[in-house]
């Protein structure tokens, strides 16, 4: 069983909460965690904890620019993780900071656990599936002005 501490923003923090409480594989616990699962993306400016691993969503900014916030000997992974689709998310989209060695066997196994296959992508702000979507978005709202 996977110990992890989650980090959410306020509002989305009950649905990821309720997601992860689901799966029998995974104990959350406030502190002493195997790994960090900092979901925040709306607000980056608290104070981040220390683990060995530590899985940061990637909607608002990269991967590489949070790990600038850990300690240097944690292992920081990106995950573009939609918090209202997260659920029926089938393929999860991991990153590695600028320079990083390959170290995406924890995520693997982590996303492996809560169901979720993975497919890992070079450094980008949001990954490709939520800049998709929101493209798709875009055109939709710009055909309805029209």
């Amino acid at each position: 069983m996977t110990r992890i501490t989650l980090l959410a923003d306020e509002e989305h923090e009950s649905g990821y909460r309720r997601w992860l409480n689901s799966l029998s594989t995974v104990e959350l616990v406030p502190i002493d965690s195997d790994m960090i699962l900092d979901l925040r993306f709306l607000d980056l400016t608290a104070e981040v904890s220390a683990a060995p691993v530590v899985i940061t969503n990637i909607l608002t900014c990269s991967v590489t620019s949070r790990a600038a916030q850990y300690p240097s000997q944690t292992k920081v992974i990106g995950a573009s993780l939609l918090p209202k689709y997260i659920d029926r998310q089938k393929l999860v989209e991991c990153a590695l900071p600028f320079g990083a060695e390959p170290a995406t066997t924890q995520a693997t196994s982590l996303f492996a656990n809560l169901g979720k296959e993975t497919e890992v992508i070079r450094d980008a702000v949001g990954g490709v599936f939520a800049r998709t979507i929101s493209m798709i978005i875009n055109e939709a709202a710009f055909a309805v002005q029209e």
